[in-house]
């Protein structure tokens, strides 16, 4: 079992994993459209841990109002963590994975009776870096100027969508054959494609820092897009801005780790995390160490 923003437990005789949900977190109507979007990248052929009905039928039950609670058939395959572990094949399918996601992505409906995922401007963790003090530390006026640009962007269906917000590595497993399985969209809300390929970037880089290997992303970047551009076109113009986007996500990951750190249930593994976490972004957005 194991929480940062739910708690999931693993039912290993049924090789499944139940995450519980404090209505604080998510709401039901959060939840059911997160499963809906599932299920529909699911029948078009998107590997993913599936959404689990109850007996009801339902994907999501509620506890006593107090709590939610679904199920997901367990990801096949293994973690990857060391930098060996990212061969070109790997990247090749994430890549592609991702570009399946953000294809079958342009086709979802969702049903009258479900509710709508936010907004990138509506999600939470946008509001949370939005909020932002001004410490004088040239933070808050530069996220001004890149809040400025992210709303001046064109929303048209072959660059923005529902997305997954949070595929890094730590989020698939690799299973037989380099094949690689997604599971945790709990993020998902709608934002522009270059920035859900900005996260796994985002991760893939500070953890071959954190290793202290000299790999980066350009070593990996051509395998990535090939098998992105096997699925989905992206115009050169959001490639582009990739830069950017990542620049976003680091502001969106330190001011998450600055929040995240106040939970009382962190744990110290957690927490030590989110320290070295801050440390680097803040490094990346060149102000230095916090104070």
């Amino acid at each position: 079992m194991r929480k940062v923003e739910n708690w999931i437990y693993a039912a290993k005789s049924a090789r499944a994993f139940v995450r519980v949900t404090e209505p604080s977190h998510r709401d039901l109507v959060q939840l059911d459209a997160e499963l809906d979007w599932m299920n529909h990248l699911e029948k078009l052929g998107v590997k993913l841990a599936k959404p689990i009905p109850a007996k009801s039928g339902k994907f999501v039950e509620s506890l006593g109002g107090k709590f939610f609670v679904s199920a997901f058939q367990e990801a096949e395959g293994v973690s990857i963590e060391e930098p060996g572990d990212f061969t070109q094949t790997r990247m090749e399918n994430w890549g592609r994975l991702m570009g399946q996601m953000h294809a079958a992505t342009k086709s979802y409906v969702k049903p009258r009776t479900i509710g709508k995922r936010p907004q990138w401007d509506e999600e939470r963790n946008y509001n949370i870096v939005k909020n932002m003090v001004n410490r004088g530390d040239g933070l808050y006026n530069r996220f001004q100027e890149l809040d400025k640009w992210l709303k001046g962007l064109t929303k048209g269906p072959d660059e923005y969508g529902l997305i997954h917000a949070d595929f890094h590595h730590g989020n698939f497993y690799v299973g037989e054959h380099d094949a690689i399985t997604a599971f945790d969209f709990d993020d998902c809300h709608f934002q522009w494609f270059a920035y859900d390929i900005a996260v796994p970037v985002f991760f893939l880089v500070y953890s071959m820092k954190k290793k202290g290997s000299p790999l980066g992303w350009s070593d990996f970047s051509d395998s990535f897009w090939k098998g992105y551009s096997s699925a989905n076109t992206l115009l050169p113009i959001w490639i582009e801005s990739l830069p950017k986007f990542l620049t976003y996500r680091t502001f969106v990951m330190h001011y998450w780790c600055v929040a995240n750190m106040r939970n009382a249930e962190l744990d110290e593994k957690a927490r030590a995390w989110m320290k070295d976490a801050i440390e680097y972004c803040r490094g990346e957005l060149g102000v230095g160490t916090s104070k």
